[in-house]
């Protein structure tokens, strides 16, 4: 692999708080965990941009065939990224 790490930087620090309130508001804890993968965020991140991995359904098993999500956490995943959304509109 040719990728560097995901680095944290303020831009994303920043982002992940964000999150967390609208985490918040709704009902989910959100927490900030390494899992010491190589997804495409390394690349934004490498370039300063505010990045993070992981705000999709909950499930387990990436990448093998006995990957799955569950299926009630597309409902609250969504209404969690529609309020990151609505949040990141107000800050601009």
């Amino acid at each position: 692999m040719d990728r560097s790490p995901m680095e944290k930087n303020e831009k994303t620090n920043l982002l992940l708080e964000t999150i967390r309130q609208a985490g918040k508001e709704i009902g989910i804890e959100i927490t900030d965990t390494a899992t010491g993968g190589g997804s495409d965020a390394s690349i934004t991140s490498d370039l300063g941009i505010a990045t993070v991995d992981g705000l999709g359904p909950i499930g387990g098993n990436a990448h093998s065939e006995e990957e799955y999500l569950e299926i009630p956490s597309l409902t609250e995943r969504a209404l969690l990224l529609a309020t990151v959304i609505q949040k990141l509109s107000k800050m601009t």
